[in-house]
């Protein structure tokens, strides 16, 4: 979609094609998920030429949770607390706090990510190449902005962060060898990063007091871009086709959304308490560490169309992914296939809600697997007669929301398709193009409409499936 100068491409699935069940020597579990490629626009195709605002149409201004999670142990590390409002991030930070702007939670072990992932929206370092921002410390410190490539390889880029009143805007060239000077830390900048994060060393005046860090914004951008953040340029945000997907299986096949507006969406429940639906969402706690819901299922359930999971829920308490009570947070799906429960690999929860979408047919197929499942089958070519969601691994008590869960096909249409978008920016007289494409990251797309003239809120553009010539 193109904002004045800007093209935002979308991703619309024209068809569902048939996929034959995979046969379970074929699949090896509790391997990683192929790396996303990244999504990394020309810069005639770009407002900012930033990477946060191309991939997420969200840049880091620490406006919202998605920028970073604002809790100790996920977004932030080795810290003693962490606020986010009025558009500035502050963590009280102590030696070798990490701010993570991007985190591969695969780094250590296999997971099924989603959201801002490092593994699933990696950095193209190919183009953005410049990091720049407004950053302000209460105390002297050595400071680092560190980073790894999809191989592993780890890059640091130390200096002494000062002291100052007010904030300061610090710049560095990632692509610069001569800011490389730890040892063991030095991979040149390119390929795909799949994590990025500002590192607090020690504090210059000895011991390790909590120090606090606000971040005002940040901007990992192309060299030919603005270090500062434009103004007036639109933000072009596209709410439908996304990754959730067309036609859910609970709505059409059933009749009854798994919404939990009622306790009829529930047929099996394990190491919970409290349940209600009272609210219009399932509220309960969760008191040991196998806690589960499952889903009642209506007609047979077609893995090979309904692939797209989303689990929209929200949690109390901490962040941690240790076996004690407060920690354990990953969740996993789990289903019966052949009367024996089979289950995907973690994937990580946070507290406070969370949207979480997710891809049952990952490549390679059996990636959607534990390590230990006893059947491997992948996701296609299976017929459940049980499914259910296993809320997380805290064997202490924690409550939760369960406010929706979704299995979508792939968007589709006979006739029309309505394409919503919406300037996030508010931009004055933008005007919109649109484009698609069925190759995700690609930006050669066929274009479908032009210059469409941009309203406050929510537009809508009507696809026939014609190109812009009709």
């Amino acid at each position: 979609m193109l904002l004045r100068r800007s093209v935002l491409v979308l991703v619309l699935t024209a068809a569902l094609l048939p996929f034959a069940a995979q046969p379970a020597n074929a699949v090896t579990p509790g391997t990683q998920v192929d790396l996303t490629g990244a999504l990394s626009p020309p810069a005639n195709l770009s407002t900012s030429g930033d990477f946060a605002t191309d991939t997420f149409s969200d840049p880091w201004d620490f406006s919202n949770a998605e920028d970073i999670i604002p809790i100790v142990g996920a977004g932030v590390a080795n810290a003693d607390a962490v606020d986010l409002s009025g558009g500035v991030l502050t963590a009280a930070t102590r030696n070798y706090a990490e701010l993570r702007l991007l985190m591969n939670w695969s780094q250590t072990s296999s997971v099924l990510p989603w959201g801002h992932d490092g593994w699933k929206r990696p950095i193209d370092g190919g183009r953005y190449t410049q990091m720049t921002m407004r950053i302000r410390a209460e105390a002297d410190m050595s400071f680092a902005i560190r980073w790894w490539n999809a191989a592993g390889q780890e890059g640091l880029i130390g200096f002494d962060l000062l002291a100052t009143p007010g904030f300061q805007n610090v710049h560095f060239d990632l692509t610069n060898r001569s800011n490389y000077k730890a040892a063991g830390a030095a991979a040149v900048w390119g390929g795909h990063i799949v994590r990025f994060e500002l590192f607090r060393g020690i504090a210059l005046a000895g011991g390790d007091p909590a120090i606090n860090v606000q971040l005002d914004w940040v901007r990992l951008h192309r060299a030919d871009a603005s270090q500062t953040p434009p103004a007036g340029v639109p933000l072009p945000v596209v709410i439908t086709p996304n990754e959730e997907g067309g036609a859910d299986y609970a709505t059409v096949e059933r009749g009854n959304p798994w919404d939990f507006a009622g306790m009829d969406d529930v047929n099996l429940t394990n190491d919970v308490a409290f349940l209600s639906t009272a609210s219009g969402d399932l509220t309960g706690a969760s008191v040991a560490n196998d806690p589960f819901i499952g889903l009642a299922l209506g007609p047979p359930l077609n893995t090979d169309r309904y692939h797209r999971l989303t689990v929209d829920v929200c949690y109390n308490g901490g962040f941690s992914l240790g076996g004690g009570a407060g920690q354990g947070m990953v969740g996993r799906m789990a289903w019966m296939p052949a009367g024996t429960w089979t289950e995907t690999q973690d994937f990580i929860v946070f507290p406070g809600c969370h949207r979480m979408s997710i891809d049952m047919s990952t490549t390679p197929p059996g990636a959607i697997h534990d390590q230990n499942s006893s059947i491997v089958s992948g996701w296609r070519g299976q017929r459940p007669t049980r499914l259910r969601f296993d809320l997380n691994e805290d064997p202490g008590a924690r409550a939760f929301t369960l406010r929706e869960i979704r299995l979508a096909d792939d968007a589709a249409f006979n006739s029309s398709y309505p394409i919503t978008f919406a300037d996030a920016a508010g931009a004055a007289n933008a005007k919109a193009d649109i484009y698609v494409t069925t190759t995700r990251g690609s930006y050669s797309g066929t274009q479908i409409a032009s210059n469409i003239s941009v309203v406050g809120g929510v537009n809508t553009f009507n696809w026939n499936g014609t190109d812009v010539a009709g």
